[in-house]
């Protein structure tokens, strides 16, 4: 570990990286999973608010290319595909973690563990890749809102986390935005939104899981030891869907027609998308609890995905992919306003 200090240049731009790995001690010390290094640095204000708006910006960026590979590149035919280029993704990652930060000693159920939870956040991906055939990109963030649901009762199931009355009535303005959106749509496209519904409850279902199993995991182990091995889990189950012959078979068709687009456009994601997922484990560690953090990121993640359906339909129509008409527009706000008040009485 000191050879990954030795390699950091004193920029503030890195100490601001580092500092997101701190733990305050008593004695006034930073240290990085019991380390002492660095004196005189203020973690206070490093706001685990703060890296959750950097985390919630990165996931919305990835749902819009998420959505542009699914429905422009690989036309709404079997989009799940794309996890197969998730392997290269994360097997570049390991090999970056091993120079930087090489995995500390955990014990072998530990890594197993960690390896099963990694793959089960994989596999999530793919119901979530499918639901984009059937919405875009805000409606499904607005189904996203469903997350802080499961996490409130996995929170409650496997971390003994404490439920609040106050906490059901605001999880229930949140249900109840998600809801609005969904039965908004006119007649002929309710089905498709029943789909992507029953989609994103299995995908939120293993993401949820995931989240709340690393944490009573990697809580009181390194934490970047626990996530090589968490992506370690997820690049091999990755590696395992290159057996999928209609996958590889979709994947060889695009890949005929847009190349070096194809390349550009899944190559960004996936670094955006690897970046932020490791940002987001790290908060889980330091927030008050996995519930708060889940609605927080998520409400935080509909505003923004808003902001950005907003600006692309105007700008880069094709990337978007947006139908914002007065209407969509009105039902989108109120929903936005019902999951803000939700979050506003946790």
């Amino acid at each position: 570990m000191n050879r990954f200090f030795d390699l950091i240049p004193t920029s503030k731009i890195f100490h601001l990286y580092i500092l997101a790995h701190f733990r305050v001690k008593n004695s006034g010390d930073l240290s990085i999973s019991g380390i002492p290094c660095y004196n005189n640095y203020m973690f206070e204000s490093f706001s685990w608010l703060a890296l959750v708006a950097i985390a919630s910006t990165g996931y919305a960026l990835s749902a819009f290319l998420d959505n542009y590979i699914a429905d422009v590149q690989f036309k709404k035919r079997r989009p799940e595909a794309t996890k197969l280029f998730g392997f290269f993704g994360y097997l570049a990652a390991l090999a970056v973690l091993l120079f930087v930060a090489p995995p500390g000693p955990l014990s072998v159920p530990l890594v197993l563990a960690l390896i099963a939870i990694g793959a089960l956040d994989s596999l999530a991906y793919i119901p979530y890749l499918r639901a984009l055939k059937y919405d875009e990109t805000t409606g499904i963030a607005v189904l996203g809102q469903l997350n802080p649901v499961f996490a409130l009762l996995f929170g409650w199931l496997l971390l003994g986390s404490a439920v609040h009355p106050s906490q059901i009535f605001s999880f229930a303005l949140i249900l109840g935005a998600a809801a609005l959106i969904v039965f908004s749509a006119n007649k002929r496209s309710l089905h498709l939104k029943g789909r992507a519904v029953l989609l994103m409850v299995i995908a939120i279902i293993g993401w949820v899981l995931s989240d709340v199993l690393f944490v009573k995991l990697a809580l009181g182990h390194d934490f970047m030891s626990s996530f090589f091995w968490f992506l370690f889990g997820k690049a091999l189950f990755d590696g395992l869907m290159w057996f999928n012959r209609s996958w590889r078979r979709r994947v060889a068709r695009v890949w005929a027609e847009w190349k070096g687009r194809l390349i550009l456009a899944v190559g960004s994601n996936q670094i955006l998308l690897i970046g932020t997922e490791t940002l987001w484990r790290f908060i889980l560690t330091i927030a008050p609890s996995v519930a708060l953090a889940s609605v927080t990121e998520n409400v935080a993640q509909l505003f923004i995905t808003f902001g950005f359906g907003l600006a692309f339909s105007v700008i880069w129509p094709t990337f978007g992919r947006e139908k914002l008409s007065r209407r969509s527009v009105i039902m989108h706000l109120t929903a936005v306003v019902l999951a803000s008040i939700g979050i506003i009485l946790l």
